[in-house]
């Protein structure tokens, strides 16, 4: 039966991938070329060549695929244990798919470890501005807020909120505390999501890889939307990411994401850029984020401007609401009442009887 598969049929079969069947031509073919001539022998030696090379490429196209991931997870984790600014200071403008204007912000964000996050918001507006204040510590997290003519002057703060515990701002404050963490760790997002954890949801397939140089764009296509990552709904269908592991490093510098609409396809582009290396690591001072929605101009809806400083320690203090001028707040711990006092008061007299026994004993044992 293989002996009427010829060699052009051989190479038709490398040409649609079919390494398999052709490695079961190959072995029956060796066997012929032992009995073949000289002609028959040198196309088994070809054919050899092509299925070798054939199948070397794909099992280096498989390779090649696990090692992007590999990095590009490693290099999201790198990023997370090196780039740790104690201030982080954002320009930032936002627009809204119904408004034409942007909403302009700064945010100096401070962190100290997990436990002490703050976040100060000014909105310029018209005859001043509007400040925030989202910050927590190890007992509690806060909310304050002030309007004010001039953002120099004095603050006169009015408490919006206080949680007691140390759970995350996010839970207790609402997303808009969600830019802290988008804003320190901006390049290893996909959108509202981490990428390295994106990367292991098992809905998650790469479609396609190419490589172009020092450019490599990987595709992906996401089987189930609402597969939850990080406790929220994946959404979008495809994602594509650009790197440049040369330049920028192995965190992607550019991404999309694309959702499906009952109007029709929403797409979202994300463009880092302006980088400085911070510890050996390429980190962005721009991101821009661009729109591109069915029967509509590609509109840019972010524009993220930001530096750091790693300077001057933080102290406690910092994360408190007496650091504001207010009041500590009273989150329902016991306070010592008469009877604890009392106890206290026993408590020392039974010590300094004792004391004043043994004394008296070692006194009287030297007469």
């Amino acid at each position: 039966m293989f002996k009427r598969v010829g060699f052009l049929s051989t190479l038709e079969l490398l040409s649609k991938g079919d390494v398999s069947f052709v490695g079961v031509v190959f072995s029956t073919k060796i066997s012929l070329c032992m009995r073949s001539s000289m002609r028959n022998g040198f196309l088994c030696c070809l054919f050899f060549l092509a299925s070798w090379v054939t199948h070397v490429q794909c099992s280096s196209a498989q390779f090649e695929e696990r090692e992007i991931v590999a990095n590009i997870k490693n290099a999201c984790q790198e990023y997370r244990r090196t780039f740790v600014p104690l201030h982080l200071f954002l320009s930032q403008e936002r627009r809204e798919m119904a408004s034409e204007e942007y909403r302009k912000a700064d945010i100096c964000i401070k962190t100290k470890g997990e436990q002490y996050q703050c976040m100060e918001v000014v909105y310029p507006k018209e005859g001043g501005a509007n400040k925030r204040v989202l910050c927590k510590n190890t007992k509690y997290s806060f909310a304050i807020s002030a309007d004010v003519v001039d953002v120099t002057m004095d603050t006169a703060w009015a408490i919006d909120d206080v949680y007691k515990g140390t759970g995350t701002l996010q839970d207790n404050l609402g997303l808009e505390l969600y830019f802290i963490e988008v804003a320190l760790r901006a390049p290893v997002f996909i959108n509202h999501l981490k990428l390295d954890d994106f990367l292991e949801s098992p809905a998650v397939r790469i479609a396609d890889v190419v490589v172009n140089g020092d450019d490599i764009s990987v595709k992906m296509n996401i089987a189930d939307t609402t597969e939850r990552v990080n406790d929220f709904h994946i959404n979008f269908f495809e994602v594509e990411l650009f790197i440049r592991p040369k330049s920028t490093g192995w965190l992607p510098y550019r991404y999309i994401h694309r959702e499906r609409l009952p109007n029709g396809i929403f797409s979202r582009e994300v463009t880092n850029s302006d980088y400085k290396v911070e510890n050996g690591i390429a980190v962005p001072q721009k991101i821009v984020a661009t729109i591109q929605e069915s029967n509509r101009e590609p509109w840019i809806s972010e524009i993220h401007a930001f530096s750091w400083s790693s300077e001057n320690p933080l102290t406690d203090k910092e994360f408190t609401l007496l650091h504001y001028g207010l009041p500590e707040p009273d989150l329902g711990e016991p306070r010592p009442g008469p009877f604890r006092y009392t106890l206290a008061v026993i408590g020392l007299l039974m010590i300094t009887y004792a004391l004043w026994r043994m004394y008296r004993q070692r006194k009287g044992g030297k007469q």
